[in-house]
Order: C-alpha cells, then structure tokens, then sequence
C-alpha cells in the first residue's frame, strides 16, 4: 500500500521517456526523470516521499528539500490549554 506523506521503498514497476512508475500492478505513482537515475531498472527499489500534487494526483519525489517543505505545510496546529480567568 503506498502511503502519502511518508518516506518509504517502492518497486519500480515501469519506465517512460518522462520518469518511473513506482508500485505494483494496482497502485502506482510517479517518480518524475529528474529524480531518476539512468542505471535504475524494473525491480528495483527506490526510498521515496510520496505527496499529492497541485492537481491532486499522487507524485513521489527523492527530493529531501520537498519533503521538509511539505510536513512544514501539512502539521497540525498545536493546542492550547484553555485559560480561565476568575
């Protein structure tokens, strides 16, 4: 199962002309060519961040920078402790 907004290994699935599918047969998700190395084949496991993208679609990304930037967007405002003043 992939999961959003972790970093986790996934099986390359596919290769295109525009970077790797990255899953198994019944779920997959982009991991765009600029993150790809040439020497990476089918079969093999890459350690990805997976997030939705501007139009909602699942992406994976190996850039570390990307991922800062998004649990930096995405955390939970802390509570605050209910004051009461008599």
């Amino acid at each position: 199962m992939i999961e959003i907004g972790k970093k986790q290994p996934l099986m390359v699935v596919n290769k295109t002309e525009f970077g790797v599918y990255l899953g198994n047969e019944q779920e997959k998700v982009l991991l765009p060519g600029k993150y790809v190395d040439e020497d990476v084949e089918t079969g093999d496991s890459l350690t990805v961040f997976v997030f939705r993208d501007s139009k909602d679609r699942l992406i994976a990304t190996g850039d570390w920078k990307k991922i800062y930037s998004f649990r930096l967007r995405n955390r939970q405002p802390k509570l605050k402790k209910e004051c009461h003043i008599r």
